[in-house]
């Protein structure tokens, strides 16, 4: 209920403009300009209270979502995994997005074939997409079809109870049909390649015309990455190629089982954990042997020990292994665990964190030039150390969409000089040229990244505001004099609006006896006023009662949001050169009658719809009876019909025979 103000006085105007709260809107009411920018009511306050206090909750929601989403946003760009700076634009080569009729969805694994095919995992698509090296589409493998020995000899190359370790691995019974969710792959020399399914949770083994030749499920752990890789002999002094074989490597959850390409497996490394040479879920494996390595590679020629390189996933590092296939020993480690740690090494892990020694290393790749590929699929970029030393040598790409950049890639493998990797939330294949740490051939572009918290700002700001209006809408004070007490008195109405309306109102110690008589159930506030002020007001105003002044002194201690109702003129006179806002009893009264008025015919409004309503409800309950009534009524009657039918019947069958008894 607010007065709407019209034409204010400039000193009145200036006074309340800066804290009042909207004035009772009182045309509607009949009240004259002078009402309307004389008074405003506690109910303004609250109302005005309870929109601020609904908006300050609004910005700090608006605030709380802006937060949440600039945290994930920054998550969306974590720190990388290695050190130093990339030129993805003098690496990159082309991408390839699949065939016209049907793109690649979520690609998880690559490998290519030693014809020069590449093979992808297209996960999305539930399948195996091949392409050429230059990204021409040839075919895709998705129904899974058995070699002919397989089909004839169904037992062909099933597995060997006594062989060593038979209790991680079992035989299926039923030859998957079909690929359902291909994540890794890796290729043989001779043609044969092999593929996880993470879905089916099972190794698959295909020969060089992809066709199925066995499957074989983990009875443990289900596999996680397949890759084959070349190994020397126990003896470190062999050189001849007869002295190496290929190896069938298969991760899962706590390790590493290795064996022939057969799949005899002869070799299990299970040891879970975070420490040193322990592993947690790794992704990949590569054999490094100096004897196999180019004579370009950056390698000591002194140390000839094979190196098992393991991408340790969830332990966030890369750990390379020395006698792998006898007594594994650590021979060098990128990364470390972000979890686990002791106190004394956390200020050395977070050093490490922000150095870029720390993220999520998927995939791995060698190079005959001695380079590991490292896939970070945290950080979207390729890292590249040295495989016999493990220090970092340089980065390729960056997070992003664009072509060159990747976006939690998942796959990786070397072939002839270039590296191709499955950029799984592109949904594309990114092939790069392995140039080493090369100076970009065109200009490169300086991007000032954009600082995400500054959007904070403005909700900040609007936050600010909204707790500043809350806390400058003081609840005004109502300073009574005793004239206005008497008239008050008088009036049962006004005495009910203002204790209908008004929490609190403010007498001086003179006026709380007669305060008390009028409304002794109202909460009456003394306020004692300084002695010295009232006495000056007496002496500008010696007309004025003592009891006036002090009421007057009160009004004025606080002018910005106090109201003086007075019925004296005096007072008033007084009041108006102290600048305090004066309200006469007349005034009050049409204020109070007019908002009372309004309210009993809100009341009265809505007593007619309840009336209404309840008249409806028991109109539409006597047309309920009266239906039921008379459908009770046809039940009777159609009972007494159905009783009567039998007598009538009865009766007309003796008249009958009344009547041939006679004739």
């Amino acid at each position: 209920m607010s007065l709407n103000m019209d034409s204010l006085d400039k000193n009145i105007d200036r006074d309340i403009a800066s804290d009042e709260p909207q004035k009772l809107m009182v045309k509607k009411r009949g009240r004259s300009e002078e009402e309307q920018r004389r008074f405003i009511l506690p109910g303004d306050i609250r109302r005005k209270r309870i929109f601020w206090i609904l908006c300050s909750a609004f910005v700090a929601l608006m605030g709380a979502a802006l937060l949440l989403f600039i945290l994930l946003m920054g998550l969306a760009q974590p720190p990388g995994f290695g050190a130093g700076t990339f030129s993805p634009i003098a690496n990159f080569q082309h991408s390839i997005h699949g065939s016209a009729d049907r793109m690649l969805d979520r690609p998880s694994g690559i490998a290519v074939s030693p014809t020069g095919e590449i093979y992808t995992a297209d996960t999305g698509n539930s399948r195996v997409a091949v392409f050429s090296l230059d990204g021409s589409y040839l075919r895709s493998i998705d129904v899974l079809i058995s070699a002919p020995e397989v089909e004839e000899h169904p037992a062909l190359g099933h597995l060997d109870p006594d062989q060593e370790d038979s209790e991680y691995l079992t035989e299926l019974d039923d030859v998957p049909q079909a690929f359902v969710a291909p994540t890794s792959l890796a290729f043989a020399d001779d043609g044969r390649w092999f593929a996880v399914d993470q879905s089916l949770q099972v190794l698959l083994f295909f020969d060089a015309d992809d066709r199925l030749i066995r499957s074989i499920s983990f009875a443990e752990e289900a596999p996680i990455g397949v890759d084959v890789a070349m190994v020397r002999d126990d003896d470190s002094s062999a050189v001849s190629a007869s002295d190496f074989a290929e190896q069938l490597f298969v991760t899962t959850r706590s390790g590493i089982i290795a064996g022939d390409l057969d799949g005899n497996f002869n070799l299990t490394y299970m040891n879970w954990g975070m420490e040193s040479g322990q592993l947690d879920n790794p992704t990949a494996v590569v054999v490094f042997d100096p004897m196999l390595a180019s004579e370009e590679a950056s390698i000591s020629t002194t140390d000839t020990a094979q190196l098992t390189i393991v991408a340790d996933t969830l332990n966030n590092r890369v750990q390379a292994f020395r006698n792998f296939q006898t007594y594994p020993e650590l021979a060098w480690m990128f990364g470390t665990p972000l979890v686990g740690l002791e106190a004394a090494d956390a200020d050395a892990q977070e050093e490490a964190r922000f150095a870029g020694n720390a993220s999520l290393p998927v995939d791995l790749a060698l190079s005959p030039l001695g380079r590991v590929f490292i896939l970070d699929g945290l950080s979207s970029q390729i890292i590249v150390v040295n495989a016999q030393t493990g220090a970092f040598e340089y980065a390729i790409s960056e997070v992003g969409t664009t072509d060159g950049m990747l976006y939690f890639p998942a796959g990786i493998c070397f072939y002839q000089g270039d590296v191709y990797v499955a950029d799984r939330f592109n949904d594309r294949l990114s092939v790069f040229e392995d140039a080493g740490s090369v100076p970009a051939t065109v200009e490169e572009v300086t991007i000032t990244e954009f600082n995400r918290w500054l959007l904070l700002i403005p909700p900040l700001l609007l936050l600010l505001v909204c707790i500043g209006r809350l806390l400058f809408l003081r609840m005004p004070r109502y300073v009574l004099d005793v004239p206005f007490l008497e008239k008050l008195a008088k009036d049962e109405d006004l005495q009910l609006f203002v204790d209908g309306h008004f929490n609190r109102m403010v007498v001086a110690p003179g006026t709380e006896l007669v305060a008390e008589e009028i409304l002794p159930w109202f909460d009456w506030k003394v306020v004692a006023p300084k002695e010295h002020k009232c006495d000056d007001l007496l002496l500008d105003n010696p007309d004025l009662d003592e009891l006036g002044a002090e009421a007057v002194v009160i009004a004025a201690a606080s002018r910005r949001r106090s109201y003086l109702l007075t019925a004296s003129r005096l007072t008033e006179k007084a009041a108006v050169a102290q600048k305090v806002k004066a309200l006469r009893f007349d005034e009050f009264r049409a204020i109070a009658y007019a908002i009372l008025d309004e309210e009993r015919a809100i009341q009265e409004t809505k007593g007619k719809k309840e009336a209404e309503k309840q008249a409806a409800k028991e109109e539409r309950a006597a047309e309920r009876l009266a239906v039921k009534e008379a459908r009770l009524a046809e039940k009777d009657a159609l009972k007494e019909a159905s009783e009567e039918e039998p007598k009538k019947g009865k009766t007309a069958k003796k008249t009958e025979e009344l009547k041939e008894e006679t004739k």
